[in-house]
């Protein structure tokens, strides 16, 4: 089986695999049900992702203080945004994690979710 990320865009028919890669959702041969012919999926042509501004947020025992702004691909993991921060934003302290919903990512949980869910505000919080 494949694994794939976390969101895709139904109406486009695109899925994005764990590698990153584009994968049409109809990637497999079909029978139509009328006909019982065998139908082959023809692909079709995809625009690169936008880019996206992020806020990057500091949270510090409740409160909250910006640090700086960064720039992603729409498909960014938080595991990638991880390496941007790290060398593009001044911090504090070592190392961070990830709050989504005020809930600290595991470090496995960044390779597979995007970080545009979190948009337009990244909250970290030091270790």
């Amino acid at each position: 089986g494949r694994t794939f990320r976390e969101s895709h865009d139904v109406k486009s028919g695109i899925l994005v695999n764990a590698d990153g890669d584009v994968v049409p959702l109809k990637s497999a041969r079909r029978v139509e049900s009328s006909t019982g012919k065998l139908v082959e999926y023809v692909p079709q042509e995809v625009a690169p992702p936008e880019d996206l501004v992020l806020t990057i947020v500091v949270d510090e025992e409740g409160e909250e203080r910006e640090i700086g702004d960064v720039s992603i691909k729409a498909n960014a993991t938080f595991k990638e945004l991880r390496n941007i921060i790290a060398t593009e934003v001044q911090t504090d302290f070592p190392d961070f994690v990830f709050l989504v919903n005020h809930i600290a990512l595991l470090k496995y949980e960044e390779g597979e979710r995007f970080a545009k869910i979190s948009a337009p505000r990244i909250t970290i919080r030091g270790r």
